[in-house]
């Protein structure tokens, strides 16, 4: 009976500092992208990456479904439009954690 409480009051400790990890972790992921934040060039280029997928989504979209609703050319205009939004967020991605290993070396 004392084995199993103990037991239950490892697990519940072990669990407690998991949680404590877990929270001090998340609060260092918010506090870090604050101070990134706050680095003008950084937040140009969230915002400039967040239009340019909206707006890329939006425009592949329409764009797709009208050349898909009249051949296959379509298809190919609709791969490739989204082919170029991959690489170009992925660009911009990388330019992104360049200047966020500046700001924090």
């Amino acid at each position: 009976m004392e084995k199993s409480i103990k037991k239950s009051e490892n697990i519940k400790k072990k669990n407690n500092l998991q949680k404590n990890e877990d929270i001090e972790s998340w609060t260092f992921f918010f506090n870090s992208f604050k101070q990134l934040w706050k680095t003008s060039k950084i937040k140009f280029n969230l915002i400039f990456l967040a239009l340019f997928s909206f707006l890329t989504v939006l425009i592949g979209y329409f764009l797709g479904e009208f050349l898909l609703s009249k051949n296959v050319l379509g298809i190919v205009f609709f791969m490739a439009f989204y082919l170029v939004f991959f690489f170009f967020s992925l660009n911009a991605l990388r330019h992104i954690l360049n200047l966020a290993l500046r700001e924090f070396p």
